[in-house]
């Protein structure tokens, strides 16, 4: 009977901790989707920043596509530097 018993309970807490792992890695995976979503925005936001500051120096479309191109030429130099993703 003894036997028994402990065989149950070991099959009990195997169960237990199968269902703990697998919400644990749902979990997990909830959290990194999150981030993930953060990041982009983050990204998003950054480039955004950088295009608003060349703005303000547009005085005509020769200066404007040059401001284009420098911001876009630092943010691919920031990107290849691994300062902004």
């Amino acid at each position: 009977m003894a036997t028994a018993s402990r065989a149950l309970e070991n099959r009990r807490l195997k169960m237990e901790n199968r269902t703990y792992q697998t919400n644990l890695e749902s979990l997990v995976q909830a959290r990194t989707d999150q981030l993930q979503a953060a990041m982009s925005s983050l990204e998003r936001s950054y480039d955004i920043t950088l295009k608003r500051w060349a703005m303000p120096r547009l005085k005509d479309a020769e200066t404007e596509g040059h401001s284009k191109r420098v911001t876009a030429f630092t943010i691919a130099i920031a990107r290849a530097m691994g300062t902004a993703s």
